[in-house]
């Protein structure tokens, strides 16, 4: 019988909690347009990093965060914990600040442009794809030419699709490469809560027409593409 209520009492505050959410994004969504910092912060859909009508979007701002919360803060500062410290601005605020920007994006409806220009989601494709390429003829040059200088005593430059990069760099990239991808796993997981408790509804379909392309005349691809046409 103690167990039979403990079980209920269990279950109803189990149902209250996505309430408890619902209330609170409700609150916060209602703050963001009566203070009228949704319209200062407001991007319209077919909004490009490179031509932004509104510099103050939040998603780019938050973008930009997310990008430097995966690096290793400096040391040096007045909270630098000691020069062998490797902890970065993620582990030292924790999933709360994450949880903030995530919800902030998620009520201004900049869902689809945070996903679009991510800038953190860009290197972790590219990363990704430096570790499935198959191995070229290129890549076997490299390795005979680390071969050599590994007999030479030399540390080699590591070569990537982004071009050469020394020790520091690649230990740099694959640290950050690493916040990142936990980053990700932690905003997926924010963006499915944020979901449950409040729909985003609809959204409006954008186009993006990619930029026009002119061969430049009197070249070996243009004379065979015009005899081709002949």
């Amino acid at each position: 019988m103690i167990q039979t209520k403990a079980t209920q009492r269990s279950g109803d505050f189990t149902e209250r909690l996505p309430s408890l959410f619902q209330c609170a994004l409700e609150r916060i969504d209602s703050m963001l347009k009566r203070s009228e910092i949704a319209f200062e912060w407001e991007a319209r859909p077919d909004s490009q990093p490179e031509k932004m009508p509104n510099a103050s979007s939040f998603y780019h701002v938050w973008c930009a965060l997310e990008f430097l919360s995966c690096n290793k803060p400096r040391g040096g500062g007045e909270y630098s914990m000691g020069q062998d410290d490797s902890m970065s601005l993620r582990e030292m605020f924790g999933d709360g600040v994450q949880l903030a920007g995530c919800t902030l994006v998620h009520l201004l409806g900049q869902r689809t442009l945070y996903d679009l220009w991510n800038v953190s989601q860009h290197v972790i494709n590219v990363r990704h794809c430096e570790e499935v390429k198959t191995v070229s003829e290129a890549q076997v040059v490299l390795v005979s030419s680390i071969k050599k200088s590994r007999l030479k005593g030399e540390l080699p430059n590591v070569q990537t699709t982004v071009g050469a990069l020394d020790r520091e760099m690649e230990d740099k990239a694959a640290r950050f490469v690493m916040n990142a991808r936990e980053m990700r796993a932690a905003t997926k997981h924010i963006f499915h809560t944020l979901e449950l408790a409040w729909p985003s509804g609809s959204r409006s379909m954008a186009m993006f027409t990619p930029p026009s392309f002119a061969p430049p005349a009197n070249t070996p691809s243009s004379l065979q593409s015009t005899q081709n046409h002949r």
